[in-house]
């Protein structure tokens, strides 16, 4: 299971397009400039997706971003940009409750699993399946409707989004249209 979970990790981080504007120093090492980390918290706490997303990623490792490891914090934005939709986020909340060994837990990781295999991440399908054999029908039908619940909350969290950003929009037209007017 470690196995599985090291490679979802780096397939979803690497593979899926966790990716900095900085370049590599080396094959094993990403370095960031303190401007860079501080502009991807800046779009995090904005609420972009992907860069909720990329700072979870750099909690989540810790010490080659200059930030300090920090799972809680990792997870925060993790969950942040999944429940946006971002499908590389969602199948990192997977993980992330993957790593919590709890039952509970491991049925929010399937039921995220589904989210994202949903979604279009094919490996989180993989995931849920191969474990689904060994659930209980039960089991299987409480994480289905809890992903249907999720799915449902991510979609309302969208249409807020863009109603919102709708509602923007044609406040500054309003304000603009003013200027011209005075």
């Amino acid at each position: 299971m470690r196995k599985t979970i090291t490679l979802l990790v780096a397939v979803a981080f690497f593979c899926g397009g966790l990716s900095t504007a900085t370049g590599q120093e080396d094959s094993k090492t990403v370095r960031m400039s303190v401007e860079v980390v501080e502009n991807i918290k800046r779009r995090a706490e904005a609420g972009e997706p992907f860069m909720q997303w990329t700072l979870g990623a750099m909690y989540m490792r810790g010490d080659q971003t200059g930030i300090i490891k920090n799972d809680e914090k990792a997870f925060h934005w993790f969950l942040k940009a999944a429940e946006q939709g971002l499908v590389g986020a969602q199948a990192s909340v997977a993980l992330a409750y993957l790593e919590r060994h709890d039952e509970e837990d491991m049925k929010e990781a399937y039921a995220w699993c589904l989210v994202a295999y949903s979604n279009g991440n094919e490996i989180s399908g993989e995931l849920y399946y191969a474990a689904a054999k060994n659930l209980k029908p039960k089991t299987r039908k409480e994480i289905q409707t809890r992903a249907e619940e999720i799915q449902r909350e991510i979609e309302k969290n969208k249409k807020a989004k863009k109603a919102k950003k709708e509602s923007e929009e044609k406040k500054a037209k309003e304000d603009a249209k003013t200027k011209e007017d005075e």
